[in-house]
């Protein structure tokens, strides 16, 4: 998917929750001009490629869950329904925390902060970074552009600034993930058909509060 791919899903996203009357676009930070969000992947020592840039120069996050991961917090409140948009800051923060918990888990068990057991493919220690399969650990360059309570739960690539298709990873359970085979605009687009259905079926709706709320069954 190209930059217009994603800013084409995030538009027809935000257009929809502004139709159906959701706040949430309106409180969405203006956008970081290419060279913020490049200054700041680079204090990481990353080089943000086309689907990040689409994401973080469109807008910087959603209002103080941009600043705070700890406000985060669950419930229907999130610009991605469940699920908060971070700012790029705090998404960087987010990453190096995923990634921190999976070198301190692991080098308690190896000994070795840079190395995983993996015994099933014959080897003793294999470093992580070489890690794309399923239940693979957290690595600085999986930047998330949805987080829950502060937790990564969609990333996407960083690692390859030249990479025009980044792939996105869903997180299993904290510091670990899947390969989710879906590009950014993808993911976002699932959200919005999943969104439209559950609005449609009355299972969801925007409540006096601008919140979208779950709708009682039966």
């Amino acid at each position: 998917m190209s930059f217009g791919d994603v800013r084409k899903a995030l538009d027809a996203y935000a257009a929809y929750l502004d139709s159906i009357g959701c706040p949430s676009p309106r409180r969405l930070r203006p956008g970081l001009s290419e060279a913020q969000a490049q200054e700041a992947a680079h204090g990481l020592g990353l080089t943000l490629p086309e689907d990040a840039l689409a994401i973080w120069t469109w807008h910087d996050g959603e209002g103080a869950a941009a600043d705070f991961p700890a406000l985060c917090l669950g419930g229907r409140g999130g610009f991605f329904n469940t699920l908060r948009f971070p700012s790029l800051k705090v998404a960087f923060r987010v990453a190096e925390y995923a990634a921190s918990y999976c070198e301190v888990a692991e080098a308690a068990s190896t000994g070795d902060p840079q190395s995983l057991m993996l015994e099933d493919i014959g080897k003793d220690f294999v470093s992580y970074v070489d890690l794309d399969g399923p239940g693979a650990p957290a690595r600085l360059w999986d930047v998330p552009f949805m987080v829950d309570r502060g937790h990564p739960v969609y990333t996407v690539d960083c690692r390859d600034r030249g990479d025009l298709d980044a792939l996105c990873r869903k997180t299993t359970e904290f510091g670990f993930s899947d390969p989710c085979g879906l590009g950014v605009a993808q993911v976002i687009e699932r959200h919005l058909e999943d969104l439209r259905s559950q609005v449609s079926d009355g299972e969801l709706e925007v409540d006096s509060y601008g919140v979208l709320r779950c709708v009682p069954q039966g």
